[in-house]
């Protein structure tokens, strides 16, 4: 999963961790009576910052990896063969 970068692995265990931190708040298994769970607490949110940095990690590699290529416009052919597109002679700047 996420070793090779996938989205839904980063995503689904984001909210794998945030829903089992939910359940354990509803269920009394976590409690803010003491300064001890209170830290105990602070680690878990640190997870849970890391969790999301790397969903924001698995979102951002494939953004770079997989470039939108219908955003670009594709040169003429006259300037991929360096002719002019006119007469199809050679352009200026490739005849000297």
């Amino acid at each position: 999963g996420l070793k090779h970068h996938s989205r839904g692995a980063a995503v689904g265990l984001f909210f794998i961790f945030c829903i089992s931190r939910i359940v354990s708040i509803a269920l009394g298994l976590i409690v803010f009576t003491s300064f001890e769970n209170i830290a105990r607490f602070m680690v878990q949110l640190i997870f849970a910052y890391l969790f999301f940095q790397g969903v924001r990690g698995a979102m951002t590699f494939h953004y770079l990896s997989h470039p939108d290529y219908s955003a670009i416009e594709p040169e003429p052919e006259a300037a991929i063969a360096g002719t002019d597109a006119a007469s199809g002679a050679p352009s200026p700047e490739e005849g000297e």
